[in-house]
């Protein structure tokens, strides 16, 4: 899946200048940067969302019925010092499904020295773990 969305475009370093002139366009028009939905604002990052690889194996996972809900940025630098814990993004997302798929796509070199996102090998098949109690 990763390899045939984006690894032309990482290679070349496509994905962080999108982002960078996203991230520009959003600063003079909005004045700040943005994290959700990106692929409103830029057809690049429409075109990552709705990849054909990435939609194929979503379905492969959950069905033919795909919504997409939240495509977003989430930002955390090497050295920056910030921890993301381990957790599954269902009680997060306050969703009343649990036949739903996050398709995470490096917008960098992801790797141990560079802090990447790290996984629970089948820990697809604990069930949910912990409710979250949240309001609003």
């Amino acid at each position: 899946m990763y390899k045939s969305c984006t690894r032309e475009k990482f290679i070349n370093g496509q994905l962080e200048k999108e982002n960078f002139l996203l991230q520009e366009k959003a600063k003079n028009k909005l004045n700040t940067k943005i994290s959700l939905k990106p692929n409103l604002l830029s057809t690049f990052f429409d075109s990552i969302v709705f990849d054909k690889s990435i939609i194929t194996e979503v379905k492969k996972i959950i069905g033919a019925n795909i919504f997409v809900w939240s495509p977003a940025f989430f930002a955390k630098a090497s050295g920056e010092g910030k921890i993301v814990s381990f957790h599954q993004d269902n009680p997060c997302w306050q969703l009343t499904t649990t036949n739903f798929v996050t398709a995470w796509v490096a917008l960098t070199e992801s790797n141990d020295e560079s802090d990447a996102l790290q996984l629970v090998p089948n820990s697809h098949n604990f069930g949910l773990i912990k409710k979250l109690n949240v309001t609003n």
